[in-house]
């Protein structure tokens, strides 16, 4: 099962929304950066600089971000049909900026409704 390292508020929503998202099952470890749980020995063995997240999936840790949300769409491609599959011939990488447009999209589509 999947276990993702979580702190409110931090870089760690990325995962974690896409997580939920996705459907997928996983553990959910809450990290209190105030105090100073992220310094501690057991978690710097998963993620040596400390910082949150990591995401760990048998016996491979992944510990920035956009790496891990990467990961998650590539392991579940079926879920994560917004991200073109790596090796697709109309693959290429998903930028901030593409998110930001899609929602934009998106967006506008639902204040027509309203």
């Amino acid at each position: 099962m999947l276990k993702l390292y979580h702190s409110p508020q931090s870089r760690s929503m990325r995962p974690r929304w896409l997580l939920e998202e996705i459907g997928a099952p996983y553990e959910l470890v809450r990290v209190d950066l105030g105090k100073q749980e992220h310094k501690t020995p057991q978690y710097l063995q998963i993620h040596p600089h400390g910082p949150v997240p990591a995401l760990v999936d048998g016996d491979l840790t992944l510990i920035e971000s956009a790496a891990i949300c990467a990961y998650l769409a590539d392991k579940f491609p079926a879920r994560a049909a917004w991200r073109p599959r790596v090796g697709h011939a109309g693959a290429r990488p998903l930028l901030p900026v593409d998110v930001l447009q899609r929602w934009r999209r998106s967006s506008r589509r639902c204040c027509r409704c309203s």
